[in-house]
């Protein structure tokens, strides 16, 4: 295989095997090439103010985040082929693990992982953090084909719950003792996510916004939650 010396831009996941994302990690080292991953969630703007609320604590802290993210199961290309379905990853790594990368970069690692609920390629997921202090519910994947596709989360915190839906896009609502708030946000998730990649290729600086280690432990949840269906 020729070696183009290029910079990467990796739809994710970032791979199946984690050791197959270290070999990787490693090369684009030795290369001085830039690596990112696509988790483009992170560069949208509804879950860019969400994390925004996590870290700067306005409202308080975080006490329960639900995530939910679900459509119909892919009709097109290689899922139709039934031993590629066995060894994708399904929908844990295809769209849950867009909530749980969100999760990871808000707060880090959990102290517990558990599996709620699972009904083919649907899941219900329970991470908690600081000794049971945040409570975060994952829940979605796919459902039968061509169901319309949704994402959304809600958010409480000490003085505020906030609520957003893919059904109503660009308007985060949020319950305050002041009454409901609506917040109108702007910009296109996948624009934003190239527009950095794109400038960390021309200062030459690590995607510090998605870093491929991050990408990695998202993989690393992943295979963990698998693992605990075998139990």
């Amino acid at each position: 295989m020729p070696n183009f010396g290029l910079d990467i831009l990796l739809e994710k996941p970032f791979c199946i095997e984690l050791e197959q994302g270290r070999e990787l990690m490693k090369l684009a080292e030795e290369k001085q090439r830039i690596l990112m991953i696509a988790h483009c969630v992170r560069f949208a703007p509804e879950w860019e103010f969400l994390a925004d609320c996590i870290k700067d604590k306005r409202y308080g802290e975080l006490k329960l985040l639900a995530t939910a993210r679900m459509g119909g199961e892919p009709t097109w290309g290689v899922w139709q082929d039934p031993e590629i379905k066995k060894t994708c990853g399904g929908s844990l790594l295809d769209m849950l693990i867009h909530d749980i990368d969100f999760v990871y970069s808000c707060l880090g690692t959990p102290s517990e992982m558990k599996i709620n609920l699972k009904c083919d390629e649907y899941w219900e997921l329970g991470f908690n953090y600081d000794q049971n202090q945040k409570k975060i519910s994952i829940k979605g994947g796919f459902l039968y084909k061509f169901t319309p596709f949704t994402s959304e989360y809600l958010a409480t915190f000490d003085n505020a719950s906030i609520r957003f839906s893919s059904l109503n896009p660009k308007t985060i609502n949020i319950g305050t003792a002041n009454g409901l708030e609506s917040v109108s946000v702007d910009g296109d998730l996948y624009y934003n996510e190239m527009e950095y990649f794109a400038d960390c290729i021309e200062s030459r600086k690590k995607p510090e916004r998605c870093l491929p280690e991050d990408s990695l432990k998202a993989i690393e949840f992943c295979r963990k939650i698998r693992d605990l269906t075998v139990e």
